[in-house]
């Protein structure tokens, strides 16, 4: 096989390899889909809502019993754009502040945000530009939130807004106050995140 390589691809000896085992386990990672044996599988994951979230729908309300931290990927994110949709609803809500890093062409969270800010909420994002793979659609939602009545930042030049964060200022009881959502942003490069939010 080595010689069959060498004068196929006009290789020295020293330029081919050989290896003891596998090479490129990743494509063993289609295996499991090309075999039709269910009992050989684990069952799908199901993520989870924390209790305070089990009975309780109404976002505000439960954030202000205590804060709700939830863990992705095992915990849904379901609440995250629950809230997002509950504040660009909520009549009281005055304002949202959201960070935008991959938003994607179909993002429930940016549709929330232009729909509050075309219900008269003042709106702010911050929309970095530079997101691996998702600038033109970040530039996108950018434009449609501009058009909306939207207040727009372009990221922060020499930086890259990775981290994601939302805020809601509301009017409860008389006053204003804020609720947020912050997720740092080392944990969420690795597709795990503890999101905290809090009053």
């Amino acid at each position: 096989m080595t010689l069959f390589l060498q004068q196929q691809f006009g290789l020295s000896a020293t330029e081919v390899f050989s290896v003891n085992g596998p090479v490129n386990l990743v494509r063993l990672l289609q295996v499991p889909d090309q075999v039709d044996r269910p009992d050989l599988k684990y069952p799908p994951f199901r993520q989870s809502l924390p209790k305070a979230l089990q009975q309780q729908t109404d976002m505000f309300r439960a954030i202000r019993d205590a804060d709700i931290l939830l863990h992705h990927p095992f915990q849904s994110f379901a609440p995250v754009v629950d809230f997002v949709r509950q504040a660009a609803q909520d009549p009281d809500v005055v304002a949202i502040r959201h960070t935008v890093y991959r938003a994607g062409h179909d993002s429930v969270l940016l549709s929330a945000l232009t729909e509050a800010a075309r219900k008269g909420k003042e709106v702010t994002a911050v929309v970095e530009l530079l997101a691996r793979f998702d600038e033109e659609a970040n530039i996108g939602w950018a434009a449609q939130l501009e058009e909306a009545g939207a207040h727009v930042v372009y990221g922060v030049v020499g930086y890259k807004a990775h981290a994601k964060m939302v805020l809601v200022v509301r009017r409860e009881g008389g006053r204003c106050g804020t609720t947020r959502i912050s997720a740092p942003a080392t944990t969420m490069a690795k597709r795990r995140a503890s999101i905290r939010i809090s009053a």
